[in-house]
């Protein structure tokens, strides 16, 4: 895993790369919500969903919840 979804509280997401030899830093609000998504996969009965569509629909859930 080198990079996880950052929701900010203010709804605000953004892909941060966490891995050792990554150095730049990037401040996350408190309160902010770490997602850490499903390697990418489709399954071969469904191609269609594939778990690249299933991380969109996560962080779009987390994007709008309410408080």
């Amino acid at each position: 895993i080198s990079q996880v979804w950052v929701i900010q509280p203010d709804g605000h997401a953004s892909l941060h790369d966490i891995a050792y030899w990554n150095h730049d830093f990037q401040d996350i609000a408190p309160g902010a919500t770490l997602y850490v998504p499903f390697p990418i996969e489709t399954t071969s009965l469904y191609p269609q969903y594939s778990l690249h569509n299933v991380n969109d629909i996560v962080v779009e859930l987390l994007r709008n919840q309410l408080p």
